[in-house]
């Protein structure tokens, strides 16, 4: 990987309050990075390899893969909304051929501020 980027996406104390019940927040992550020059290999097809392990490690760590907002068959393109009820974090995961190659944002659910 190269170009690795990790953004708190927190507003002011981190929170981010928006949408949330008065009292509550959330917290928001966002890691971006790309592929690097493989050779013999384009962008899409490593786009197409590498999403399946990404998504299983999620799956694998009780995530459970919400299908209404997740595309994740597109060749060359994969997006996919994991959500974990307990302790109620989303992830959303895009593997493309475009730069940056992978986005994985978090989220919790609402919880009260501290």
């Amino acid at each position: 990987m190269e170009n690795k980027r990790v953004i708190d996406q927190g507003g002011e104390g981190g929170d981010d309050p928006v949408g949330c019940p008065e009292g509550t927040s959330r917290r928001t992550y966002q890691a971006t990075g790309d592929f690097g020059k493989v050779d013999g290999t384009t962008s899409a097809e490593l786009a197409d390899l590498t999403a399946k392990p990404m998504r299983s490690s999620l799956r694998v760590l009780g995530y459970e893969l919400d299908r209404s907002v997740s595309s994740v068959n597109d060749p060359g393109q994969s997006i996919g909304v994991f959500h974990k009820k307990d302790p109620g974090i989303t992830f959303t995961l895009i593997v493309q051929a475009a730069v940056p190659n992978i986005k994985v944002s978090a989220k919790t659910d609402c919880l009260p501020m501290s």
